[in-house]
């Protein structure tokens, strides 16, 4: 008999619990911490509640999921299924990824993907998995397809205040040193290989041309039609409008655009765009 996998997505996917399970997909929401209150994204508010909480209150961060919750919910998914694929936010990012291995070490059927997935791509990849296996395709083939998708996707995160992210402690020992000179505007790449940075500027219009460029030169040898782009705003709308004429001067098509997670607001500020290039799905 075919083994019956659970597959594990968190808020950092840009989607909410109800959406999530309407696409038979288990959820996992970040903590946003409001004024000392803490709150399950994803659950509690919607994206358009959060702005109205973040904007009238005076402290605002991040934290890991509520421990309990994960218990219960890998206790749930041992009793009904025989193994699980967890697709979280990047280590990178949160130590949500380092949490999940360590509470589910002792099974092997429980994978716990570490990927350079932002926004709604890790959202699109667990619905791709569920296709796959609905399809027949085994764990290890699904496991290899994510592996691969997952080497031809680039994030170029270009903050306007670079200052918002090294106050968030998820930033650099490298960034954080340029902190002070508060008139650069840095392109920031993460993909499988990790976060540098991929150029300094002067202007934020000029990060997004070179973010423009790398792209160009990645697709040099690679059909443009078999990849897409999203562009994920964190409330700057200038940095969203500059983007899409850059984009569009080069007929690149824009696929999706959509505001950033609450957990991704809070810990990369409210400035500047990120530009997801990814395989088409």
């Amino acid at each position: 008999m075919k083994k019956r996998f659970a597959i594990v997505i968190d808020s950092f996917s840009n989607i909410t619990k109800e959406k999530a399970k309407e696409n038979n997909l288990f959820y996992i929401p970040l903590q946003i911490i409001l004024d000392d209150i803490s709150y399950n994204e994803g659950v509690d508010f919607s994206l358009e509640e959060f702005l109205i909480k973040i904007n009238k209150s005076k402290s605002s961060k991040t934290s890991l999921p509520n421990l309990e919750l994960l218990n219960d919910l890998i206790e749930e998914i041992k009793k009904d299924y025989d193994g699980a694929i967890f697709i979280p936010v990047s280590q990178k990012f949160s130590g949500t990824y380092n949490l999940l291995k360590n509470l589910v070490k002792d099974n092997k059927n429980f994978h716990v993907l570490d990927t350079c997935f932002v926004g709604k791509t890790g959202f699109y990849v667990a619905k791709t998995i569920r296709e796959k296996m609905d399809s027949g395709l085994d764990i290890e083939e699904i496991l290899e397809w994510v592996s691969e998708f997952n080497s031809k996707t680039i994030n170029y995160i270009i903050p306007r205040k670079i200052a918002t992210i090294s106050k968030s402690g998820r930033a650099s020992t490298l960034l954080k040193s340029f902190v002070n000179k508060l008139n650069l505007v840095f392109t920031i790449q993460f993909d499988e290989n990790g976060i540098k940075i991929a150029s300094i500027n002067t202007f934020i219009n000029k990060s997004i041309k070179k973010a423009l460029n790398r792209i160009e030169n990645f697709i040099q040898k690679r059909e443009i039609e078999n990849y897409e782009i999203d562009l994920i705003s964190n409330g700057d709308f200038l940095a969203l409008e500059e983007t899409k004429e850059m984009f569009g001067k080069k007929n690149f098509k824009i696929n999706e655009i959509y505001l950033s997670s609450a957990a991704a607001m809070i810990n990369g500020g409210f400035t500047g765009i990120t530009i997801v290039f990814r395989e088409k799905i």
